[in-house]
């Protein structure tokens, strides 16, 4: 139609990019007529405005600039963002678009894309509630190049929102609208980003994407972004970085932690999580794992108490590689080891980050110790040299360390210091011995093995009968009900059962250890720093050892049998401490034929060789380890039975002051041997000895360095006489031996022999005290007068 006579003129200058380009309103005021209400809008021209007088001011605007690189014209395929502004007149507005190639639109604020390149004179009508009308114009150029587009979800003021780009453009610049800007390759991650508005308000964000191999030149996008203000600021992280290996990304596959925090408003705060592939979830701190690979816009919402909302969002770039995880146990106190688990087997190398700065490889397993409670960030990465494609399989956790004034940790075997590392057997005990600081004490402590058995106690004994990798949690408690959690991971190998058995000791006190029998190898670790080592066919199967100090101590044993296969295990010795110490000895050796073991129905003579401190005079009580006992100081026994014995001496003060000191000994079996000697013996005077008879060959051991053989083999019988030059209690062993019954083995059988002073020797040693006592006091009371005068 004609324009109306009603209408006015007015003229107005608009820059678009650099070209000044003149713009036509056409402006109705409410009809004069009420057919007017039903005319059409009146041609609008570009270079001239014809209107009438109205109360609506109106223009709109779209982005020709990128902070980044100047000049950024629209481009063919790619979106324009549009925003209106209106003033005056009477709300609300109507909006109608025209982009003059067929396409309309409505609302304030619009993207529309343009499919071919021309100059396009883009017509906006504004209508506010009185049916004021107001039309604005302005020429847009565009240009032909390839398409670029972007997404993005809701925005809240000071809280972050993420921007996905169209991928396969060499360079990416961004402009948020605010002044903000950021740019990078495209084989740096730049068609993402992400950014933070420190205000509400309507921005234009701007894409330009450079890419010469696909249609030349750039290529831009806009759209209008309007970020909410609210009382709630928003944000979340997940891992992105590990310490040990660097830069890491989520795989599919593999869980990813995000870790929400909210600021303002009033709490408690609620969050909700939309992973961008369809699944969701609540609550502060979430773990999520996403099964294909690509790149998603993570959008997290915050609605604090009073309703209030706040949105952040975040891309997040998930990688294909090969799938990995782990666990930890559930409860972990700063100060307190903690295990970590990898779940996933089939990798070289494990590279762990607590999130502390602290780290770990190349193990499965890990442990460690948090200094300070909080929230941590575990990050696990992997590796395999024939599967890597530059990216690391990566999954991560968030654990929580709680704080406690009690910390507590517990030791077990992990090394022999005669061989080196060692891992605990299927079948054979392994010690843990727990200890605690900090809180009130008594402390209460509880162990769970991994393996659905538990025990309670400071320190404790557990069997593992199947192979694997057990995480061993110990909970302790203190007087005022502060609880701390430790854990520790325990290697069990599969092999050959051992053991062995231990008697109370003191310190300064020898004590004897009894093994599994039949091993080619033994090699005892005391604890203390001391070793023995030996093999089995002589005896390596049992040790004694005197500890100088108390204390608790691991006592680990490792065996090797004949395939060269290890297998280890270990018990707590407690030594107490005494004011007593005490050792005894029993011959298990003959100068005339060597090493010379008990045997079986022959007497064994014990005597106690040492006994220190206390307050005499000392009782002695034995064990010989077969259900029997004896009182002494120097017993015999005779054991049945062929086997070993631990025999245990108890030796108590006048203060009932206690020490306790053990050996093992070996009995074999052989004929019965014994022997006899008159009761009364004087040194310097003969005495004789009877043996019993049958034995070809006697071998005498007089105890005082001097030996005799007899029996028919040597011209003699089972008789024999020995002559002492010195008064004192010695050990006097006789070794029989018969060819037709030779088992490897001599018979042997001792007695304790106590040779007294001759008689002027013993009145000597009563008087000479006596006269010297008397001596000195007569030269105390010479003394004495000599003085007075």
């Amino acid at each position: 139609m004609t324009p109306s006579t009603h209408a006015g003129t007015a003229i107005a200058n608009s820059t678009v990019g650099n070209n000044a380009v003149h713009n036509r309103a056409v402006v109705f005021s409410p009809p004069l007529f009420d057919s007017m209400a039903h005319e059409a809008a009146p041609y609008v021209g570009p270079n001239s405005v014809v209107a009438i007088q109205s109360p609506i001011s109106a223009d709109f605007s779209f982005p020709t600039m990128n902070l980044n690189i100047g000049q950024a014209n629209p481009t063919t395929g790619s979106p324009l963002a549009f925003n209106a502004t209106v003033s005056g007149g009477s709300p609300p507005y109507a909006f109608d678009w025209n982009f003059t190639d067929g396409s309309f639109g409505t609302g304030p604020s619009l993207s529309h894309v343009f499919s071919l390149a021309g100059t396009y004179n883009v017509t906006l009508t504004v209508h506010d509630s009185t049916a004021s009308s107001l039309i604005v114009s302005h020429l847009v150029s565009v240009v032909l190049a390839s398409t670029v587009d972007f997404s993005y979800p809701v925005a809240s003021v000071n809280s972050p929102v993420a921007f996905n780009g169209t991928q396969g453009f060499y360079y990416y610049y961004w402009d948020f609208g605010d002044g903000g800007s950021y740019s990078n390759y495209g084989s740096s991650n730049g068609a993402f980003a992400t950014h933070s508005y420190s205000r509400s308000g309507t921005f234009f964000v701007v894409l330009t994407a450079y890419n010469s191999t696909i249609g030349g030149g750039y290529s831009t996008a806009s759209h209008v972004l309007v970020v909410g203000s609210g009382v709630v600021a928003a944000d979340f992280v997940y891992p992105t970085i590990s310490v040990v290996v660097g830069a890491v990304y989520p795989s599919s596959g593999s869980p990813i932690v995000f870790n929400a925090t909210a600021t303002g408003g009033t709490s408690p705060y609620t969050f909700t999580w939309d992973f961008g592939d369809g699944l969701t979830s609540t609550g502060r701190t979430v773990t999520h794992i996403f099964f294909a690979a690509g790149t998603f816009i993570v959008v997290l919402t915050v609605t604090d108490a009073s309703s209030a909302h706040a949105v952040a969002s975040r891309f997040v770039l998930v990688r294909s590689v090969p799938r990995i995880d782990f666990v930890s146990y559930p409860t972990i106190t700063a100060g307190s080891p903690t295990v970590f688990n990898a779940t996933t087997p089939g990798f070289a190398s494990y590279y762990w980050d607590f999130g502390d700065g602290t780290y770990s490889y190349p193990s499965s397993l890990a442990s460690h110790t948090y200094s300070r409670s909080g929230t941590y960030f575990v990050v696990l990465s992997g590796y395999n040299a024939s599967s890597y494609t530059g990216f690391y399989p990566t999954a991560s956790h968030a654990i929580v360390v709680g704080s406690s004034v009690v910390a507590v940790d517990f030791s077990f075997p992990t090394s022999n210091i005669a061989i080196g590392p060692v891992t605990a057997s299927t079948g054979s005990p392994v010690a843990f011995n727990a200890t605690a600081t900090g809180g009130t004490s008594p402390y209460t402590f509880t162990w769970n093995f991994g393996d659905g058995s538990t025990a309670t106690g400071r320190t404790a004994t557990h069997v593992f009968f199947t192979a694997g990798a057990y995480t061993v949690v110990l909970t302790t408690i203190d007087a005022g009900g502060i609880v701390a959690t430790a854990s520790h991971y325990v290697i069990v190998a599969s092999t050959f059962q051992v053991d062995f058995s231990l008697q109370p000791v003191s310190a300064g006190s020898p004590t004897a250890f009894n093994a599994t029998l039949g091993l080619y190898l033994y090699y005892w670790d005391f604890g203390d720093g001391g070793t023995y080592f030996n093999y089995g066919s002589s005896n390596g199967a049992f040790a004694t050892h005197t500890y100088s100090r108390s204390g608790s101590y691991f006592v680990t044993l490792t065996t090797y049998n004949q395939s060269s296969i290890q297998a280890t295990a270990s018990h707590i010795l407690t030594v107490v401490s005494s004011a007593v110490t005490a050792d005894f000895v029993y011959p298990n050796n003959n100068i005339a034929v060597g090493a010379a073991n008990p045997t079986t129905g022959s007497p064994v003579a014990f005597n106690v060789t040492s006994v220190q401190g206390g307050t005499p005079p000392y009782t002695f009580a034995w064990n010989f380890g077969d259900g029997s006992l004896a009182p002494g100081s120097s017993p015999t026994h005779t054991f049945t039975s062929p086997g070993s014995y631990i025999v245990v001496l108890t030796t108590t003060d006048s203060s009932n002051v206690k020490a306790t000191a053990s050996r093992f000994v070996l009995v074999q079996s052989a004929p019965r041997l014994d022997f006899m000697s008159y009761r009364t013996i004087t040194a310097g005077s003969p005495t004789v000895f009877n043996a019993t008879l049958g034995f070809t060959h006697y071998y005498w051991d007089f105890g005082d360095g001097i030996a005799y053989y007899g029996g028919v083999a040597y011209g003699g019988s089972s008789l024999a006489s020995h002559t002492y030059s010195r008064s004192g209690t010695y050990f006097v062993v006789l070794s029989g031996y018969n060819a037709s019954s030779y088992n490897g083995f001599y018979s042997t059988a001792s007695h304790v022999l106590t040779v007294a002073l001759v008689l002027w020797q013993q009145t000597l040693s009563i008087l000479l005290p006596m006269l010297l006592w008397a001596l000195c006091i007569r030269v105390l009371v010479v003394l004495w007068f000599s003085m007075l005068r």
